[in-house]
């Protein structure tokens, strides 16, 4: 069990099932049990898969004074996280709306305006990294002012810039140039994503670079590149929150086996098992049941090459 602190967004998320995209206008739409709200967003997806995977998790967030804030308290503590790291900065807490079709494509819609005047105070975030062998500082904005603080410490800082296509983002930037294990998808990038590696290493040098690539599977980039197709999937539900679980897992993977290699199909069969459930921060499998998984993978590749 390694000691990990997150910093990230935590909302309220409405999720709501459409036939297809793009979306065709209907004035009124009758649903019978399908639209579904659950506490989500980065920070608690990433920190709640982490804890289900057996690690001691910190939770650093900036919530409201609504009542939306006493639902995410309530999930927080469900989860077996110290709520205290909920600082009620804001007045009101960011929500979101996920759209995901049959096909378990989704489409986010994110109102973060109320968080992102704010700014963790230091001696907060110093107490809690000082417990911690491992930083997660997701992209948002109060994650970003905490980067310079996170380095002076010396210890593995984990970001997630998302849906990046430009190694010259303006914002992103910090975190390119800070994170020592850096995940993002490869939804948007302009190169195949080993030419993009190349690049990134070229202008940043982080330790390990992970690119989730969807059903396609995930690429890593670091002592030597890699990468891992995903497992065929009977049935997606929704893609909402997979990269989240990608990255929550393969911080797993190192700290129990400290391959990236290894850690990347552990990911990659997390990632691939969450995508079956509705919800961004639903369908997480458990320590024991993930090495399962990637043991039976594994056998399966043994056997298909004898």
């Amino acid at each position: 069990m390694s000691k990990i602190l997150v910093v990230g967004n935590v909302n309220v998320e409405t999720s709501l099932p459409i036939r297809q995209f793009p979306i065709q206008y209907e004035p009124v739409r009758y649903l019978r049990g399908e639209i579904s709200q659950q506490v989500s967003a980065v920070g608690f997806n990433v920190a709640k898969a982490l804890v289900t995977l057996g690690h001691q998790v910190q939770l650093l967030s900036v919530i409201g004074r609504d009542l939306a804030a006493e639902q995410i308290k309530a999930a927080v503590v469900e989860t077996g996280i110290n709520p205290t790291g909920l600082l009620q900065l804001a007045p009101t807490s960011a929500q979101s709306v996920v759209l995901y079709d049959d096909n378990g494509r989704r489409q986010i819609h994110t109102d973060l305006q109320p968080v992102l005047d704010q700014e963790i105070p230091l001696d907060r975030f110093y107490a809690a990294a000082e417990e911690s062998e491992i930083i997660v500082v997701t992209n948002i904005s109060y994650g970003r002012i905490l980067l310079p603080a996170a380095l002076q410490l010396g210890k593995i800082i984990v970001s997630d810039v998302q849906t990046i296509a430009d190694l010259d983002d303006e914002y992103n930037r910090p975190f390119l140039m800070a994170a020592d294990w850096l995940f993002m998808s490869g939804e948007k990038l302009p190169i195949p994503a080993p030419e993009w590696i190349d690049l990134l290493y070229d202008r940043y040098g982080p330790e390990l670079v992970i690119i989730g690539m969807g059903a396609d599977g995930a690429w890593l980039g670091g002592r030597k590149s890699s990468y891992c197709p995903a497992p065929k999937i009977d049935q997606v539900k929704s893609s909402g929150g997979a990269g989240d679980a990608l990255c929550a897992a393969f911080v797993h993977g190192m700290c129990m086996t400290n391959d990236p290699v290894q850690a990347l199909k552990m990911a990659v069969a997390f990632a691939s098992h969450k995508v079956r459930f509705e919800g961004s921060s639903a369908g997480y499998l458990d320590r024991d049941n993930l090495q399962r998984i990637v043991n039976s993978i594994e056998d399966g590749l043994q056997a298909a090459n004898k």
